[in-house]
């Protein structure tokens, strides 16, 4: 059994399970810090947009679209990034018994799997955990278990045949190399030409790599990533000017226009926004 772990910052919550024991949540989600929580049961989480990185326990990994986590939750875990993403939550019970091996060996160890897909496995894993979230939000869901069972299977079994998968030549590794490098350089005044040739490649192969894997382009990547950093510090209470240096941004009219466009604010009332808790306690 893992142990549970009450860690700071981290909270327990109650996953609210079918009945039969799964759950499945679909979305985008935006993580500046990693929302830290545990409850019970095991996960599999399926990267279908953006860069996620995860954490449960000690253990952490960085995915793509692709890419695919099996993992306790009765440890402290959460997710880091911009991303969108299908979780799906079950009791290993409900898995046959012919596809529990996976299950029982991430139990047993007390940590995650990190597998990347077959890529004639990604479109049928896409439309395996959209089914079971269309089963999980109908009316009745119980009364198709037996379905969910076959699905479940489904999704398990692409995932032990991605064990086996040759190594990574695909571009994957790449990708998260450069993903990295612009998040450890997010004020760099660099050209994205200057970034292709960093890593051994042209503009447009840049390009390509980025739509593969990530479904946009490296520019938009890029812009993101500055934005959230510059969120970041507006909510640590920086200046803008300052925060202007820091996220690479030639202008502050340029960086509020930008900000505009990303979360729907200008960067002065989110600032705003961001200090009305503290100042209701006064």
């Amino acid at each position: 059994m893992v142990p549970q772990m009450r860690v700071k910052h981290s909270k327990k919550i109650d996953l609210a399970l079918d009945r039969d024991g799964y759950s499945v949540m679909t979305g985008c989600c935006r993580y500046v810090t990693p929302f830290r929580h545990w409850h019970h049961g095991i996960e599999i989480v399926f990267v279908q947009a953006g860069t996620a990185q995860l954490f449960y326990g000690t253990w952490t990994r960085e995915l793509v679209p692709g890419e695919v986590v099996l993992a306790p939750t009765r440890m402290q875990h959460g997710a880091k990034g911009y991303f969108r993403r299908t979780a799906v939550h079950f009791v290993p019970d409900i898995v046959s018994r012919e596809r529990r091996r996976l299950v029982e060996e991430v139990l047993e160890a007390g940590e995650g799997r990190h597998l990347i897909l077959l890529p004639e496995a990604v479109s049928r894993f896409t439309w395996a955990v959209t089914e079971l979230h269309r089963i999980a939000t109908q009316g009745h869901p119980g009364t198709q278990l037996t379905t969910v069972r076959a699905i479940l299977g489904l999704v398990l079994a692409d995932m032990e045949a991605s064990l086996h998968r040759p190594p990574d030549c695909s571009g994957t590794r790449l990708v998260k190399e450069i993903a990295a490098y612009m998040r450890a350089n997010v004020g760099a005044y660099e050209t994205l030409d200057s970034i292709a040739a960093r890593f051994g490649c042209s503009r447009s192969q840049l390009w390509d790599l980025f739509r593969t894997h990530l479904g946009t382009s490296p520019g938009t990547y890029w812009r993101k990533v500055r934005l959230e950093h510059a969120r970041q510090l507006l909510t640590d209470g920086i200046a803008l000017e300052n925060v202007c240096e820091a996220v690479g941004f030639g202008s502050l009219r340029g960086l509020r226009r930008a900000f505009r466009q990303e979360f729907g604010l200008s960067p002065s009332e989110y600032k705003r926004l961001m200090a009305r808790p503290k100042d209701a306690g006064k």
